[in-house]
């Protein structure tokens, strides 16, 4: 990945960083974290898990000889975009708490 994407994908995580100090404050404890990560990490995997059932699909389809689906293709997508939102949370929330205790 190229360091203009790196940068983007920082900058989007440093502001959800930036949204849930504002909207939630600091952790209470690293229990209050934990509970936030799998939270947030349940989150990004139940998107996930959504992918593999639609290119099954398109799989079937493809034996079948027919064309692949526009709208399979662009759920994908979605599917995508939101399980990249989630992930940003997930190292959010990571960096939420490794601020809290290691700043430089």
């Amino acid at each position: 990945m190229n360091e203009q994407y790196k940068n983007i994908i920082y900058k989007m995580i440093s502001g959800e960083v930036e949204r849930i100090i504002k909207l939630h404050g600091q952790f209470v404890d690293n229990h209050h974290f934990y509970g936030v990560l799998l939270e947030e990490l349940e989150e990004s995997k139940e998107e996930f898990s959504k992918i593999p059932v639609i290119v099954d699909k398109i799989w079937i389809d493809i034996r079948k000889k027919e064309d692949v689906s526009i709208v399979d293709l662009t759920s994908i997508e979605n599917i995508c975009e939101k399980t990249i939102q989630e992930l940003i949370k997930v190292a959010a929330v990571c960096i939420k708490l490794r601020n809290k205790f290691f700043k430089n």
